[in-house]
């Protein structure tokens, strides 16, 4: 088979009831080039690897679809999963995407478009919500309206750009070394490593993904989401040398959200409150990172955090 000109990168953990019309949506994507979806299961419990297969069986016949499955034998998290999948990936673009979220039409299209004009790396763009049973309200996705940013590193920060809705070029997710396996949530390590590979970004302001709001998120463990993110810029600003003004922004917003957490538990923020003034007018404390290794382990402590055995 050739090589795909786009490869979907899906983490899956108990999403049966969502892949066949996450998978729809993908296939009618570039219809005239040749799309790899790769999906890793990540040891669910429900029947999602039965219907993967299911799915393989049913569209692998049709021309320009190619899915590929992977599964571990262990529950290690979204992260840990999307490098997996990303190890079976071999287009020249890759499309992340949550197993229970779908994409307009042109989405994909739009994205490598923008790519292609503008000489960038990774495109990011906007998102829409859902409810189970909602039929698609968002409008074909046009590469008319982008912004391009370079270098790529500042204007993800500055924009606040995390989360999964985003392509890159294939030889930038490599030589980000894909997610931080040892951070159970990907939405914040995998974006900061791929600008921080990448010389250029792009924005489209249409949304390029649909996002289903479901109870059962692991979006919706707030602790999860809060260690996570902490945990991955605290690693982040560890594995190399960041711009300081990045740095700073950075430890801005999990001093902001540090606060927050504490504030909405009764605990006091001040020396927290301090250290965010201090990134405000320029000033980074000797060990900027004691702070968010201390608020991990405290959120750790909570017993509502998982942690993945193995970094990656």
């Amino acid at each position: 088979m050739s090589k795909p000109h786009i490869s979907y990168i899906v983490p899956v953990y108990n999403k049966a009831n969502y892949l066949d019309e996450l998978v729809e949506s993908i296939i009618v994507q570039v219809p005239d080039k040749l799309k790899q979806i790769c999906f890793a299961d990540d040891a669910s419990t429900d029947n999602s690897v039965e219907v993967l297969h299911d799915l393989a069986e049913k569209y692998n016949h049709i021309q320009n679809v190619d899915i590929n499955i992977a599964a571990s034998p262990q529950n290690k998290g979204p992260a840990a999963a999307t490098n997996l999948a990303l190890s079976n990936a071999t287009g020249e673009y890759f499309h992340f995407v949550d197993a229970d979220d779908r994409l307009p039409e042109g989405a994909s299209a739009s994205m490598i478009e923008a790519c292609e004009i503008s000489g960038a790396d990774i495109v990011y763009g906007g998102k829409a919500h859902f409810i189970d049973g909602q039929r698609s309200r968002s409008a074909r996705v046009t590469p008319d309206a982008f912004k391009t940013y370079s270098p790529a590193l500042p204007a993800l920060v500055r924009r606040r750009l995390v989360g999964i809705r985003f392509l890159a070029r294939a030889s930038n997710v490599i030589a980000a070394n894909g997610a931080d396996g040892s951070v159970f949530i990907q939405d914040v390590s995998l974006p900061l490593r791929i600008a921080a590979a990448s010389s250029c970004l792009a924005v489209l302001e249409a949304a390029v993904v649909e996002v289903r709001d479901a109870a059962n998120s692991v979006s919706s463990n707030k602790s999860q989401e809060l260690h996570d993110y902490l945990m991955a810029v605290r690693n982040f600003l560890a594995e190399g040398d960041v711009d300081r003004s990045v740095q700073s922004r950075l430890l801005r917003r999990c001093y902001q959200r540090i606060a927050r957490r504490r504030k909405s538990e009764g605990v006091s923020a001040g020396a927290v409150r301090i250290a965010w003034f201090g990134t405000v007018i320029g000033w980074l404390p000797a060990d900027p990172l004691r702070s968010l290794e201390e608020e991990c382990a405290r959120l750790a402590a909570t017993g509502n955090v998982r942690i993945p055995n193995s970094p990656g």
